[in-house]
């Protein structure tokens, strides 16, 4: 079974990086306090590749950015909202992003979540975390398969 190697993942300024060339917005506007839709929506797009395709935390995400926690997680759930309705571009946008950072491929990143889920611990935390991502991915699956 192959496992991800999340030290050698991509830092959150190249999940930046690489949104602000898809879409077009300055790298400066991504970390600005500016709000018109089209930054907000290139914050959210980084934001949630960020957490999970780098399975970065939302303090971590959010420090990155001079935001708050809470903003990140907001905007994450917004996004999974979103891809659920398939409203918008944001699962097109988000593939693209993976795939010029050369992310893992959504196969190994799910093998990986599943042992964290098989672990014995009793860290609730990292089971959590790991059905979040598990079922994010899932979905996404099941929408371009579609």
């Amino acid at each position: 079974m192959t496992t991800v190697n999340i030290t050698k993942l991509p830092k959150i300024s190249a999940v930046a990086k690489v949104v602000s060339e898809v879409l077009g917005i300055p790298m400066v506007d991504l970390y600005s306090h500016r709000r018109p839709k089209n930054v907000c929506y290139a914050r959210q797009i980084a934001w949630y590749v960020a957490r999970f395709s780098l399975l970065k935390t939302y303090p971590v995400i959010a420090r990155s950015f001079n935001r708050d926690h809470t903003t990140v997680l907001h905007a994450v759930q917004k996004v999974q909202r979103k891809i659920e309705r398939d409203e918008g571009s944001y699962l097109h946008h988000i593939l693209e992003v993976r795939a010029r950072l050369n992310l893992v491929d959504d196969k190994t990143l799910l093998e990986t979540i599943k042992q964290w889920e098989d672990r014995s611990s009793t860290d609730n935390k990292i089971r959590a975390f790991a059905f979040v991502i598990h079922r994010d991915l899932e979905r996404m699956k099941n929408l371009t398969a579609a």
